[in-house]
Formats: structure tokens, sequence, C-alpha cells
């Protein structure tokens, strides 16, 4: 005890701090690790612990003794984070262990700051929909970014082969503050347009009259949103009562995929092959389908929208054709993939070759659609966090195995048909005002003809209109053989380069897989 206390008295005698760092130093020695217990890896390089410390307290001149990192530290009344940082040093075989904290600012010389802005604007940035009037003018960054990853990116960008940085973190992190309205994080708030909207007509009203309409316009379009709301819940519940005879799905498009996921800054600011998603829920079932495609295949359309739907009903390997006899889907009411011509011509088909009797077509209040493909997707984002995957079949496997309850079928999708070239040589919509209709209906006793609902109440009038073209019947449907759409849809120049960029950093199998896309 009385070593310990002469070590602790002739520690805090040195007064220095940078005396005191060297003085520790010393009695600090870095060893090997000689033995490890069994973790999670298979490389002794991939384990956290890659070194490990002894410590020492001189008892007699020539004698020390060594002791565990507590007594060390209690001995000398520091920190355990102090010798930690000191050990950090000591492994990285930084000769001086001087405090660096104070003396002179480097010079920020203004050509830098200039560099600095140039890159973080070559970081491609989103808009948002939403929450607008919070943020008017923010933009969002990719999520795994950070302040951090984008210093660090420069930096290798920049760095001249010295080991002085050119600019101070610090810096970095004033100029995106200052210079920039940026976000890592999505979006807080999914709101509805017309909400939005109608609580600025109500806080600007000039008068109670005009407050007054704005309030009954919100109120009603809540009415409707409630009431589709219980609608597709009721849908649901009936199609899972025994001796059902309805079949309920949903379904939507997944947020847009980049491959390859790769970990250095370069990615960021490159352009990827991208990958759509679209997700069908089978609610009779609670599962959930997956239709996968890369850009050079097929796009975000119509055609491919109603292609995956087709097959899903008819093609027997994917394993969910059904005996069920009427049909209800829910999907929102974006016209260019679900609400057109080509979607309806699809259920044409599929009525006339007596796959359903009946089938129902509805639409959620735009700005409430909450589906549950929604759901689907979030297991799948939460899971593509943790996975870093470099080709195709690595996503397929992530998306099959991210439903840890459930699994997802995954269908590789390559083949797409021409529905909209079926829809424009056949039926005629002009008439039919599909963009304001909340359900649309196609049955086989009716065949021909397709009936509308502008509101989601039970007693609302149904309104029909034929849309097949003069001479043509159903017979002309029944035997059909859509014709497939056989031409790829070619890369970027721009996007090729960057793509070709990456192969260094990739191996075998992902490697190949780009050199022949390239090609």
């Amino acid at each position: 005890m009385e070593c310990r206390k002469k070590l602790f008295h002739d520690f805090w005698n040195l007064g220095d701090y940078n005396e005191q760092q060297i003085y520790l130093k010393n009695l600090i020695r870095l060893c090997l690790i000689n033995r490890r217990r069994h973790g999670n890896y298979e490389d002794a390089t991939e384990s956290r612990r890659q070194r490990t410390f002894k410590y020492y307290l001189i008892i007699r001149v020539m004698s020390e003794v060594q002791v565990c990192k507590k007594t060390f530290c209690d001995t000398f009344g520091i920190s355990q984070r102090r010798v930690q940082m000191l050990s950090e040093k000591i492994f990285s075989n930084d000769v001086s262990v001087k405090d660096r904290h104070g003396g002179k600012r480097q010079r920020r010389e203004p050509q830098w700051k200039e560099k600095i802005i140039e890159y973080i604007k070559s970081i491609p940035a989103q808009e948002s929909h939403y929450s607008r009037n919070d943020a008017p003018n923010r933009k969002y960054l990719p999520t795994e970014l950070s302040v951090v990853k984008l210093y660090k990116g420069f930096l290798e960008k920049h760095r001249d082969g010295s080991t002085k940085s050119p600019v101070s973190r610090q810096w970095f992190n004033e100029i995106f503050l200052t210079e920039f309205n940026l976000s890592f994080k999505p979006p807080r708030v999914d709101t509805c347009p017309t909400c939005d909207s109608s609580k600025i007509e109500i806080d600007t009203a000039p008068t109670e009259v005009v407050k007054d309409l704005a309030k009954q316009k919100l109120d009603f379009h809540h009415k409707q949103a409630e009431m589709a709301r219980k609608l597709m819940n009721n849908d649901g519940a009936d199609s899972r009562c025994p001796n059902s005879d309805v079949r309920v799905v949903q379904f939507d498009l997944q947020q847009q995929m980049y491959l390859p996921t790769l970990t250095h800054t370069q990615m960021y600011y490159s352009r990827q092959l991208a990958f759509v998603n679209m997700g069908i829920h089978l609610e009779d079932e609670g599962k959930g389908i997956m239709f996968l495609w890369n850009e050079t295949v097929g796009q975000r359309g119509s055609n491919e929208i109603a292609s995956c739907l087709y097959k899903f009903f008819t093609f027997s390997e994917i394993g969910y054709t059904t005996d069920k006899k009427k049909l209800i889907l829910w999907s929102d009411n974006c016209g260019g993939q679900n609400k057109n011509q080509a979607v309806l011509a699809m259920f044409l088909v599929l009525i006339a070759k007596g796959f359903f009797s009946e089938i129902t077509h509805k639409f959620p209040v735009k700005g409430h659609t909450f589906l549950a493909c929604d759901r689907d997707f979030a297991i799948i984002e939460k899971a593509k966090k943790c996975a870093k995957p470099l080709i195709p079949k690595d996503l397929i496997e992530l998306i099959t195995n991210a439903g840890k309850k459930k699994p997802f079928l995954v269908v590789d999708n390559k083949i797409f048909f021409n529905w909209m070239n079926l829809a424009k040589n056949m039926t005629n919509t002009e008439k039919l005002q599909i963009s304001s209709a909340t359900m649309i209906r196609l049955t086989s006793e009716n065949f021909g003809v397709i009936s509308t609902k502008k509101s989601y109440g039970e007693f609302a009038p149904w309104i029909s209109t034929p849309v097949l073209k003069p001479g043509i019947t159903k017979a002309n449907f029944e035997n059909l053989q859509v014709d497939m759409i056989e031409t790829p849809v070619p890369l970027s120049a721009e996007k090729k380069k960057d793509i070709g960029a990456m192969l260094p950093y990739l191996a075998g199998d992902s490697n190949l897989f780009y050199e022949n896309l390239l090609k």
C-alpha cells in the first residue's frame, strides 16, 4: 500500500500532462494474444480482439510487478478511458503520446472550402414529398451515410500522400451544417397532400365561413379514408373465413434497390444497377410473394405490373393458383402502374380464360394507402441493413430469408407481356373515367362491360361502361396469346462507366456477372 501511495504522489508531482503520458507509456506492454475463445468468425483476423496489453508497477529500482488494468488505474488515480486511449496510440505505433489539444489552428484555405462544397454536392440527394411544412428545402442522403463517412471519403479523394489531413473534420462538419440543408434520416412523417392543403386553408381562412367549408372538406376526406380502411380489413377477414370463395391480394412496388452493395465511399456517388421488387400479399393465406427484376429486363410500368399479376394467378409453377372464383385486389391509385387500360386488359383475359368469374379492383384514398405489402417491405429493408448483396442471387437469398416466420417466395422475373398493345387493339376505355374511380369491377356474366364506383359507400351506384371495340367478343380473349416484350432495356453509357469502375472491388461470380452485363 505504501508503495502504491508513493507511485501516486510521484506520478502527480510530475505536473506536466505530457510527462505523465510518457511515464505511463513505459509501464504498458503490447503483447500477442495467447489464447482465443471460439467466436463467430473463422479467420483470427476477423476477431474483434486483435491485441492485448499488460500493465506494470515499479516497486523497487529495476523491479516491476504485473497488475490488472483496474489496479493500474486506481494506483495512479486515472480513468480507464485515458489508459485505453494511450494503449491505442501504442498499438498504432504512434511515437508521440503528447496531448495535441490546443496549439495553433490549421489554416483554412478558401480553395479547400470550395472543394468540400463540390464534393458534398456530388453525393446524390433526394427531395422529399412529405413534411414540406417542417423542412421545405431539405434533401436526404442515403441513410447508411454519415458526416464521418463523407469526411473519410473526401480525404481518400484529396489526400496528397502526406499524413496530414488537408482539412480538419471540425471544418468539414461546419461547412456541411452551414452550407447545406441535408439529412441522413428519411422524412419522419408520411402525410397526405389533401390533409396538408386543407389544414393550411383552415389556418389561413379569411372568414369563418371559408374556415367551416375547409373543415367540412377535411372531415369528408377523413371519413372516406376510414371507410376504405374498414372495407379493406373486412375483405381480408372474409377471405379467411372457412369455405370462402374470395381471394384477396394487395400489391405494390418497393422502393428501388441498387447493386452491388459496396462499402467504399466511391459507391455513394456512382450509378449502380437498379432492381425493382413488386410485392403481392395474399390476404387469405398471409403470405408475401416478390417478383424481382433489374432495369435491363423491365421498368416500373403498367406492362410489368400486369405481367406479374397474370403470372401469379395463372402459372401453376409459382404455386398460388386457386379454385376461388372471386378476386379482390387492393393497390394504390398510381395511374401509370396500377390504374390503367393495360391492367384492365389483363383482367379481361383472366375472366375469359375462366380463372375468375368476378374481379374487383379497389383503391384506398390517396395519402392514406396502408397496405400489407408495406409491412413486408419493411421486413426486407431491415434485413438489407445487415447484409451486403452484390449480385441478384444474393438479393434473392436476402429477400427470401428476411421473413423469419413466413419466408417470402421470390420470383426472378425475366419475361413481360405487352398488355398495353393488347388493350389499344381490343378495348376503348375513353368513357370509363377510371382516374376518379374508387372501385372497378369485371364479371364473366357481363363480359366486356366494366363497372366503376366513385365512393366507398355500400349504396353508392355502380356505373357500367362497355369497353370492347366493335367486332371484339369474349372468344377473341379465350385463346389469346399475349405478345412478349423481348427487347432488353440498354444501360446508359454513364451507368456502364460507373459499374465498370466497380469491377476491381468485385471477385469471382460477382465480377463475372457485371462483366457479362456490360457486354
